[in-house]
Formats: C-alpha cells, structure tokens, sequence
C-alpha cells in the first residue's frame, strides 16, 4: 500500500518530515490538506492509526488556539469538526500507512512507519 502524507509546504517541520520520507520510501503521496481539505471520515481514519487522542494532534502554538480553544475542553466529535474548519491546527506532517500512522515531525518517528 502506498503510504500517505498531510504536508503543508510552508511548514519548516512539515517540509523536513517530507524529505525524510524521501529518504525512506518513493511510494507515497503527498496531501496538500490546506488546498484539499481534510474530510471528517479522513481525520476519524488517522486518529485510529494514531492510537491517539484526537486532542493530542493540535497545535497548541497556533494563534487560532490560542485566541478561541484553549482552556477549553471538547469532545472527539468537537475537535474533527474544529480540526477540519481550522486545518492548520493539525500537527504535521501526518504520515498513513495501511495499518498504523504517525505524526512525523521528529525523523526518528517517520522510520517507524516502514
């Protein structure tokens, strides 16, 4: 199966995870997921392979966090529908294989994706 990567091209993390992929494997794709956005099915999908909260892939920096969730508690189905209103707080890059996924913005985790 070939893999998939939610890559956001102007993030310094996200474009260095990609070229780490680059030196694993040719056989993925790359999803520009603020020009394609991602689908509620899509976020449910990896938060399954993650074996994660859905919380624990938000970016707690970014300023819309910052300014209007924070502090705040939300439920699983809260935060898909926040997450997938507000792309750009979802960590990346995310990486998905067939069976397992993983937020790749360390080099030693997207090995593990092999």
């Amino acid at each position: 199966m070939k893999l998939k990567i939610y890559h956001n091209p102007k993030c310094k993390q996200s474009r260095l995870g990609l070229e780490k992929l680059k030196t694993i494997t040719n056989n993925f794709e790359i999803r520009d997921y603020l020009k394609t956005p991602i689908t509620p099915s899509e976020l449910n999908e990896i938060v399954m392979k993650l074996n994660l909260p859905i919380g624990s892939l938000v970016r707690t920096n970014d300023e819309y966090y910052k300014t209007f969730l924070k502090g705040k508690n939300f439920h699983h189905n809260e935060w898909i529908k926040i997450i997938c209103e507000n792309p750009k707080l979802l960590k990346r890059p995310i990486i998905v294989g067939h069976y397992k996924a993983i937020v790749g913005h360390l080099p030693e985790e997207i090995e593990k994706i092999k």
